[in-house]
Parts: C-alpha cells; structure tokens; sequence
C-alpha cells in the first residue's frame, strides 16, 4: 500500500552551475514504494538527488514548491535521520585510511570519517554493530577503506546509510564499478531491505538494477518525466527507446529487466 508522500515537487525550477536542468519538475515520492529513477546520462538524476539532500536549492518562484513530509522547511540533522545515501560522491570523499568501522560510524554524524575526539554512544555502538554483522563485515571492519574491493566498499557505503535506520535509501548506480558476483550480491542485499519495509529509490541509467520489489518507475529525459507507473506499464521497448534515442528491445526474465539493441530504426523526440 502507497504511503504517506516523503517529497514533493511542485512545478520546481533547477540549475547546476550556469545549465537549467529542471524548469516545471512535478514529482511526489511516497513511503512504501520503492521507486526506480531511470534516464540517460545528463537526464538531471543526480540534480534530482542534490535537490533532495540539499547540496543544491530550488529557483524561488510563484507555484512553485519543494516538501519533505509535507513541510517546506526541515531541519537538515532531522533529514540524515530520515533518508540515507550511497552514492560515487560520497564515495570518492572518504579518505582511504578510514577503517571500514569508522566509515560505518560517520554515517551518525553525515561525515566522511570518525574524528578521533567523536564519541559514540552505547546505543549507537550496538546499532552500527548489528548492521556490521548482518552484512558480514566483520572480519573487514579493521581493515582501510581504501584497500577494501569495490563490492566491500558499497557494502560499507550502504552499512554506513542504515545506521540511522532511515526511512529512506536513495542510491544513485547503486552497482557501478562492480564485477558481477558482487553487483547480484548488492542487489540481493537491497531486494531484502525493500522487502522488510525500507523504502528504496534507485537512481540508474541501467534497467537491469532494477530489483524484483520495485513498485514504480519514473523515466526522465532532459528534465521532463516522460513515463511514471508501474514497472511493466514503463519498461519496455518503445518507451524506452524513445528514452536513449535508440532502437532498443526490452526483455524480462527471472524478475529482471534485460535490454537488447533493436534494429529498427525511429524518429526520436
């Protein structure tokens, strides 16, 4: 069942930098739904993400709008309590000799590290501990960041998300950079979460992340959502070819969606 919405987009306007990525974004993301967010390179995914975490704000105009559980203004500690991140940027701005269990602990604090003077309480050490067991990574919660595979490093990413127990997990290519073993494994791990009610948005350009347990996706390309339901109403072949501007044919097979080049050629819009 549809929840309670957790953000709103009215008729939103966005910049990054000097280049207009949104100018009328409609969009409502409800709790107990997760959500796939698909679109091409440059389609404004990662916008959508800043706008979210608050990296970047909303061009102030008439009709136009942006609520967090029905609110416009949020306290941003109150905000890393609800929602979650894993994303390459936060990726990149972890230093390399942070200890896994550091990195996982900073997640209390939406830091990229455990200062030597933070500390933690009981109850936050028993937490981030549970979560470090169920993910099996204890024997690695020693060991530097930097020298963990790229599949532990997404583990420790998604660990450091959960500490807060949000309500939320935003992941922005969620399996980039991952060999296959590792990308089913995170997979598997995420379709558990979603399953046992944390509600999931993946922001990918690749229909095959897409778990079993998604009950929405949203297609934008250049800014305008141009498909918004269920996952066989929007994941097919027509649709998404007309998404990256090339023939496509659109399999599903075991519960995941497959994409082949196509040899029709079209007129794309």
């Amino acid at each position: 069942m549809r929840g309670e919405p957790w953000v709103e987009f009215q008729n939103v306007e966005a910049w990054l930098s000097d280049k207009s990525i949104f100018q009328n974004l409609s969009l409502t993301l409800y709790k107990n739904e997760s959500t796939a967010i698909i679109g091409p390179n440059g389609a404004g995914k990662s916008t959508l993400i800043k706008l979210i975490e608050r990296s970047i704000y909303p061009v102030i105009k008439k009709d136009s709008r942006m609520l967090f559980y029905g609110k416009e203004r949020v306290n941003l500690w109150k905000l890393r309590s609800l929602i979650g991140f894993v994303s390459n940027e936060i990726e990149d701005r972890i230093p390399n000799n942070s200890s896994s269990k550091d990195v996982i602990y900073s997640g209390f604090f939406g830091s990229n590290t455990l200062r030597k003077e933070t500390i933690l309480t009981n109850k936050q050490k028993d937490s981030a501990n549970k979560i470090i067991n169920d993910f099996n990574l204890v024997e690695f919660e020693l060991v530097n960041y930097g020298c963990l595979s790229e599949g532990l490093k997404r583990r420790v990413l998604l660990a450091r998300a959960l500490v807060n127990n949000p309500q939320i997990i935003i992941l922005d290519e969620p399996v980039c950079k991952l060999d296959l073993k590792s990308k089913y494994d995170l997979l598997s791990l995420l379709e558990k979460l979603s399953v046992s009610g944390t509600t999931l948005v993946q922001v990918t350009h690749n229909i095959d992340t897409v778990i079993k347990d998604t009950k929405r996706v949203v297609l934008i390309k250049r800014g305008v959502v141009i498909a918004d339901g269920i996952p066989h109403e929007c994941l097919n072949s027509d649709i998404l070819s007309n998404l990256y501007e090339t023939p496509l044919i659109v399999h599903r097979e075991n519960g995941f969606w497959q994409v082949y080049p196509g040899t029709q050629i079209k007129y794309y819009k």
